[in-house]
């Protein structure tokens, strides 16, 4: 999958902003893809203040892109999706719950690779209590 992302560098639950920026930019290119956010660092291991995210908008092709935009591929792949109803605000929990719970639950090994969030959902249209992301941990396949 291919999308253009802005980088984010501080705490994960810090990128509304970025993704604010991301918007703005995908409205003047006419970009309309889904949204998502990559994360790359384990938050147990990495400080808080070097944790790297980008908010992203999938794109269906070749697009031109300016600073500080910029194209990332998210690599294919096998990958475990857990869908998350409710608050952006529960997020941390349920990925918490993916990887605590779920997972191993159902004999589901991890693999390096990305961690990722595709928002299915717009909250300005989609009372909370409904608003569902997907997400996505690469994984080994059984």
């Amino acid at each position: 999958m291919t999308a253009a992302c802005i980088r984010h560098i501080s705490v994960y639950r810090k990128i509304g902003p970025v993704f604010g920026q991301l918007a703005e930019w995908a409205g003047r290119t006419g970009i309309a893809g889904s949204m998502l956010a990559n994360f790359f660092d384990d938050p147990h291991k990495v400080p808080e203040d070097q944790l790297r995210s980008d908010a992203g908008v999938v794109v269906p092709g070749p697009v031109e892109v300016e600073p500080p935009v910029e194209i990332r591929q998210i690599e294919g792949g096998t990958y475990v999706v857990w869908t998350h109803v409710g608050h952006y605000e529960g997020l941390a929990d349920a990925w918490f719950q993916f990887f605590v719970k779920h997972l191993p639950e159902a004999g589901i090994t991890p693999r390096v690779g990305p961690c990722f969030e595709v928002y299915l959902d717009d909250p300005e249209t989609t009372p909370w209590e409904r608003v569902r992301t997907e997400l996505y941990t690469a994984a080994n396949a059984k």
